[in-house]
Formats: structure tokens, sequence, C-alpha cells
């Protein structure tokens, strides 16, 4: 509700167009008072919030103006947020990557933080959280950059650990880990995104029960929503595109690149192939996906035809630039986040007004083309 107060107060004052074709882009970049331009990871909690994990801080955003956690400044103990994940008893996790031996916490109706980590739970080892993921009310799943996997246990304290390079096939092995995911149809089976492979770890059965070795791309990001629960989606990077994961295992999994697919299996050889650089997926629509691809900007993938539709959305300041994470709500409204630019908001294209939401301090808003 705070965000769309926001956005009447900027109807009121003006900041309103003739309906269009395109659908308007805002920027917020430094100039803006982002503490960096690099963002790793955008949420909206269920006040209206977002929520940006940068470089150097949290940054919660109304749609009007900033506020920013720091280490030093607040109890937040490190300013490389990572990752972004709320659980369903409102809190947000803050995952590091490799800045701090642990998580923090932040009470979403209280506003305040707890550290976990490797003093108060030895568990968790010493090396920075790449990503966290709920399993239960009270068990939260939690992995860091050299594999080291903890479910802790809320309520009893019963925490427990796998060094998951102990469990690999032979041949095989990690370097840095990137993403968690947990099924939902069987909470046992929870799913990572590695450097060089996709990989699925049984907890009950403590063995790997599904690994597809990539070469030449690399897993980097997982997306799954309620629109299409059976279906898990893969950001694959380098020469990668985005692979489908039949949570279900009722079809064959596939990768889907530039002009062709495959079906994943065992070992996936991208070197050479004609690809697109996926850094990250959001919703669209019930057949289309927004992918956000490493120099090319923010695209979509048709889901039932199984093909890249580029050059869908553009916008100048992304030509060069890196796209790192995008979010889309129900609304419709998608934020995008870059490496140099910093943060893009962009309205659904069905919207009839042409809303600015970041106050511009020089020349016109960016637009993308539909």
């Amino acid at each position: 509700m705070m965000l769309w107060r926001k956005l009447l107060v900027a109807l009121v004052l003006g900041c309103v167009g003739a309906a269009s074709a395109q659908a308007p882009i805002s920027v917020l970049s430094i100039q803006q008072g982002l503490p960096k331009s690099q963002i790793y990871d955008i949420i909206q909690d269920s006040f209206g919030f977002i929520w940006l994990g940068t470089r150097d801080g949290l940054v919660r955003f109304d749609g009007h103006s900033m506020q920013l956690y720091r280490k030093g400044e607040c109890s937040l103990k490190h300013n490389y947020i990572y990752d972004l994940f709320i659980d369903d008893q409102h809190r947000m996790w803050l995952a590091s990557n490799a800045d701090y031996a642990g998580v923090s916490v932040l009470n979403l109706s209280s506003g305040v933080f707890e550290n976990i980590n490797s003093t108060n739970t030895p568990q968790l080892g010493t090396n920075g959280i790449v990503a966290v993921e709920q399993i239960g009310p009270q068990e939260m799943a939690l992995v860091s950059k050299d594999y080291q996997f903890t479910i802790l246990d809320l309520e009893s304290s019963n925490h427990r650990s796998w060094n998951l390079n102990n469990y690999q096939l032979e041949g095989q092995f990690t370097i840095d880990v990137t993403d968690i995911f947990v099924n939902p149809f069987n909470t046992a089976e929870i799913w990572f995104c590695t450097r060089y492979a996709l990989q699925c770890f049984n907890t009950d059965e403590n063995r790997f029960t599904y690994s597809v070795v990539f070469k030449g791309a690399s897993p980097l990001k997982f997306f799954h929503d309620e629109l299409a629960k059976a279906f898990l989606w893969v950001s694959i990077t380098g020469n990668g595109g985005v692979a489908k994961i039949d949570l279900t295992r009722e079809s064959e999994d596939s990768l889907y690149l530039s002009h062709s697919a495959f079906v994943l299996r065992d070992k996936i050889d991208c070197t050479g192939l004609s690809s697109h650089s996926v850094t990250d997926i959001a919703r669209k629509s019930e057949l289309e996906l927004y992918v956000a691809s490493e120099r090319r900007g923010l695209n979509q993938f048709n889901i039932k035809e199984g093909k890249f539709e580029m050059g869908q959305h553009h916008a100048l300041p992304l030509e060069g630039d890196v796209t790192r994470c995008i979010f889309s709500n129900k609304r419709g409204e998608l934020w995008l986040g870059a490496d140099k630019t910093g943060l893009y908001y962009l309205r659904s294209s069905s919207s009839p007004w042409d809303i600015k939401l970041f106050p511009e301090k020089s020349g016109d808003s960016p637009t993308f083309r539909m």
C-alpha cells in the first residue's frame, strides 16, 4: 500500500503522461543516493517496500525515498548483501557471499537485526553464506560458497550440517556455490547452482540424486513461483540460457539456448554454441518469462515455444552494462538491478499512465522500447 500511495502522489503532482505503446522506465543510481550501483538482489515485502541488496549495504525503498542499513550504523554485521530471502515469519535473511561468516536476519515487524554466525552456530563454518531458503516453519536451509550446507532448526537448535564436497561423485568438485532451492513437493530434496554443475542432494538419503555437469556454462540462479509450481527455472551464464526442471519428475528436463534446445543429462558441453548468458529470471505472464541477459539487458522467453525474444525491452544506459538481478510482482511491475547504472523500474505495459517514480537530477528518464 505504501508504494501505491507514493504513485498516487506522483500522479497528483503531474508526473503523468498519455498512454502509449512504450512502457516507461525510471532509474535510481548513485546520483539519487544509492550507496553502490551494484545491486545483487531485489525483493518486495508484504508491506510493499522494495529491498535492495548492494555491495555497500541494505536499502529499503518506498517509491520515493531510501533508508540505508550499513555495518556500524545499525546491528547489521556486513555490507555485502548478495542474497535476500523473506520467510513466512516476516523475517528477511541477508546472505553476504564472502564478507561475513554467517547471516543477518531482520525482523520486518520490529526492525531488529539478529546475527547468526560461526561463533554462535559453529555448524555454519567460517566461509560466507551465499543463499538461504525455507524448509519448514522453523527450519531454514543455508549454503556457503564452499558447499557447506546447513539446516537450522530455530526451535530446538538441533542443527544439521553437511560438507557436500565429501558427497560428490568421483571426478566432480565444486568451487563456487551461487544459489539454493528446496523442492516444495519433497523438502528432503535440496537443489544447488554451482559454477560447474546443477545438483540435487537428498537429505534423507545423504547423497546426490541429480547432477548435470556443464562445460562452457554455469548455473547461477533459480526461479520458482506458484503460477507453475511443478517447474523450476535456472539461469545459465557463459554459453548458457535457461534450464527447466520438472520437480515432479513427470517430464524430461530441458536446456534452452539461442536457437536450440537439449535434454539435460549428465554432461552438457555448451562450448561454441550460440547462446545467451542469462543472469536472472522473473515472471511476465503465464506463458512468458523475463530474462536478464548479461550484456543484452532485459529480454523475454516464450515458454510455449521454447524460444528467446531478444530486443523486446531496451534502455540505452543498459548497453554495455551487466544486468545482475530482476524481480517482478503480481501487479506487473518489474525491478532490475544493473552493475554500473543502478536500479530500474518498469511499469506494466498495460498501464495507462506514465508515472516517474524517481526524482531525476538532470535529463529525461530513459524508456524501454516495447
